[in-house]
């Protein structure tokens, strides 16, 4: 703390206070989970010792809020389950004044061989090619955040986070040019291709309040060269690069998100995604900084390192 004396101060998201700035970021644990995305007893005791370890703000794994056109289970074919599961895990979180916010996810698009905003090769697999996700489908998904996300309000959860415009996710493939190919509105432009994210914002608020606070996590570099091929030094880069992710940090903001988590790399580039010993701890803070300056607030998770 005395290295770092900012993380021990608090900071607000929203309406929200948070009593310090150590953030535990979103990790599919691989336990502690019902079938569709509610918590075990497990898993409840895991997120309170978290707490009890002092985080002031802790995210869930990724919380499916899609049941329609995915046809995919999640919280919202059981909200009754949900909002008791939740309101036990509140009570630990308040016991040691933490905050929790579930990670509400439209799925994993081409990731998981599901649809997406243009037809591109599978995640693995080049030989299979994803199927497009039509306009009502995706005002659908749309629509399932908002419900998602005031049921987890009713479950006593402060905000929300969306997952995610990064790893070549559902939504971070409506932002990548290279993967968006749409000539309707949610193609072309840059603001085109990120309308999805607005309008996700601009549902939530509609259900839950314009002071309920929705974060989003943001990749600052795909390191991709092409699908299934990374750039370990990153050049060739066909996706995201860091003077795009400046530009997106402010739309988002502008769109109404109260806060930003940033990280780097795609499953097609694993090992910035997740990154293991060879890749330099803390390699994206550079990059991240460029963000803190341009928004705020901000936090960097990645590389065993995380500063706000």
């Amino acid at each position: 703390m005395k290295t770092y004396p900012h993380l021990s101060s608090p900071i607000r998201l929203g309406s929200v206070e948070i009593k310090n700035r150590m953030f535990m970021a979103p990790m599919d644990t691989g336990f502690g989970n019902t079938s569709w995305g509610g918590f075990t007893p497990e898993g409840i005791e895991y997120f309170a010792r978290r707490a009890e370890g002092g985080f002031g703000l802790i995210y869930s794994g990724g919380t499916n809020a899609d049941c329609v056109v995915d046809g995919c289970d999640g919280i919202l074919n059981h909200p009754a389950e949900f909002i008791e599961q939740g309101k036990r895990l509140n009570a630990r979180m308040e016991r040691y004044g933490a905050k929790m916010f579930i990670q509400l996810s439209m799925n994993v698009g081409r990731n998981g061989g599901l649809k997406t905003p243009s037809p591109v090769p599978t995640l693995g697999d080049p030989s299979v090619t994803t199927k497009a996700l039509t306009l009502d489908e995706i005002h659908t998904k749309v629509e399932e955040m908002g419900r998602a996300a005031k049921l987890c309000k009713e479950a006593g959860f402060p905000g929300v986070d969306v997952h995610a415009l990064h790893w070549g996710h559902l939504l971070d493939s409506f932002a990548l040019g290279f993967m968006n190919h749409r000539e309707d509105e949610y193609g072309g432009s840059l603001s085109n291709r990120l309308r999805i994210c607005k309008e996700i914002v601009e549902v939530i608020k509609r259900e839950c309040g314009r002071d309920y606070p929705v974060t989003i996590r943001l990749a600052l570099k795909s390191y991709m060269k092409d699908y299934n091929k990374a750039s370990f030094d990153g050049s060739e880069e066909v996706g995201r690069t860091p003077e795009e992710a400046v530009e997106i940090a402010k739309l988002l903001e502008s769109y109404g998100y109260d806060g930003l988590s940033v990280d780097a790399g795609t499953l097609d580039a694993f090992y910035y995604a997740m990154p293991p010993s060879y890749v330099p701890a803390g390699f994206m803070l550079d990059m991240a900084a460029k963000v803190k300056a341009a928004i705020s607030p901000c936090s960097a998770a990645g590389g065993r390192r995380t500063r706000i």
